[in-house]
């Protein structure tokens, strides 16, 4: 599986809202609207399944599905907008579809049959969890990949 840079297990995380490059007074303002999110309890998660974007054939991104009471999950994104339309960002446009990411195709092309086999077979495998909290993160790109230094931490 040569074709796939694996993102490193410290870095898998799921994306609630992406806020892109923001101005700091933004971020502090976001940080406060977190804070302020009314806690409704923490709910169970877990994930399901190997995908790709735009498809596992010839995907640029490796994913596998996050699952979850989906209203609930909807819900604590909706929180997530209200306190960034609140610091000033704009709401995000795409649908929520709930996801790790679990690599990237570095060549561009279809998979190998052989690896698309053992991608098939080898679905990945993880103990449900308890998902308490939104983690504001801060996300700086590198030619070795993403830097990931965590904002703050907000109950739901």
């Amino acid at each position: 599986m040569a074709e796939i840079r694996w993102v490193a297990p410290e870095t898998l995380h799921m994306t609630l809202k992406f806020h892109g490059e923001i101005q700091q007074d933004m971020v502090e303002s976001l940080k406060k609207h977190l804070a302020a999110i009314k806690q409704k309890g923490p709910f169970e998660a877990g994930i399901k399944g190997i995908h790709g974007f735009p498809d596992l054939a010839a995907p640029e991104v490796i994913w596998t599905g996050v699952t979850a009471d989906m209203d609930r999950l909807k819900e604590v994104r909706e929180q997530a907008e209200i306190a960034s339309l609140r610091a000033g960002i704009k709401r995000e446009k795409r649908q929520l579809k709930p996801h790790i990411t679990l690599g990237r195709n570095k060549t561009g092309k279809p998979l190998s049959g052989e690896t698309l086999e053992l991608l098939r077979n080898n679905e990945p495998r993880l103990e449900p969890w308890t998902a308490e909290s939104i983690t504001l993160m801060r996300s700086e790109l590198f030619q070795y990949g993403p830097k990931y230094t965590r904002l703050g931490i907000y109950k739901i």
